[in-house]
């Protein structure tokens, strides 16, 4: 017994300098999540990395869906979750370490999932409907864009309030970008975006995978305008895969398609105590 003693001395040792080097787990210095209390006027978050205030994130009226799909680096196309995940929505407030990274923050959200909701989630290939974005047969009805890189407009503040055009459509400030809605129109002002992204946009919107294959290798300002809205709806307005058409000279056509599916094992309605 005394000839394996060593062995075992070394075998803890070298199992001490392993667990030493392994780098800390990623956390928020401190994060409150909470029910969101209605009514709330603003949704999504503000500070942040990046941001005016980089060490104090705080998000409004997110929904767990929404928060998972930030944490994971997913597409709603790609998360298989539960229904209720759409309708548990959530407050967060967190302080965020100094010097943290966009990715650096964004692990430390899916490590607050994890010890707070108790998510589990793994991947797996799936097959799914979705589309590929072409251009139509007259060609795209937009331009590249002249903002220089480091030029970027101020992106739109979540939730704040748009007037409307004669047409119903809301009206975004000069200067601004995003996506916002006035019931069920739709306007979309992007700037400087490549086709891939703007094919992930239009994911987004359709809740279907949208693969660019316009051929398109340009950065483009996009502005288009449409109705978010079922088939019985009465209105005059084109629904988006008009509106892409006649607004854009951009075409989707019908294409199964392989994607990488994050898949929720395990969730908790509600988070353990702050």
């Amino acid at each position: 017994m005394r000839r394996l003693l060593p062995i075992s001395l070394a075998a803890q040792a070298a199992f001490l300098c392993h667990a030493q080097n392994e780098p800390p787990r990623l956390q928020f210095d401190a994060a409150v999540v909470k029910l969101t209390v209605p009514p709330v006027p603003r949704v999504g978050c503000t500070g942040g990395p990046g941001s005016q205030d980089p060490t104090l994130l705080q998000c409004q009226n997110m929904s767990l869906r929404n928060l998972i799909l930030w944490a994971c680096a997913a597409t709603i196309n790609e998360l298989s979750a539960p229904d209720w995940a759409r309708t548990q929505i959530f407050d967060l407030s967190a302080r965020v370490p100094p010097d943290t990274t966009v990715a650096q923050a964004t692990e430390m959200l899916r490590n607050l999932l994890i010890d707070r909701f108790k998510l589990q989630t793994h991947r797996e290939p799936r097959q799914t409907p979705g589309y590929e974005l072409v251009v139509a047969k007259n060609g795209p009805k937009f331009h590249e864009s002249v903002t220089g890189a480091n030029k970027q407009p101020p992106p739109s503040i979540p939730g704040e309030a748009m007037k409307a055009d004669e047409n119903g459509y809301p009206i975004i400030p000069q200067g601004r970008t995003g996506i916002m809605f006035r019931g069920i129109h739709g306007r979309m002002v992007l700037t400087g975006y490549a086709m891939e992204r703007l094919a992930a946009q239009i994911a987004t919107q359709l809740k279907m995978p949208v693969i660019d294959a316009t051929g398109l290798t340009g950065k483009y300002d996009i502005n288009l305008s449409w109705i978010q809205a079922g088939p019985d709806t009465d209105t005059d307005g084109p629904p988006m895969v008009q509106a892409l058409q006649e607004q854009l000279g951009l075409s989707l056509k019908s294409k199964l398609g392989a994607i990488n599916a994050l898949v929720v094992d395990r969730l908790e309605k509600l988070p353990t105590e702050n």
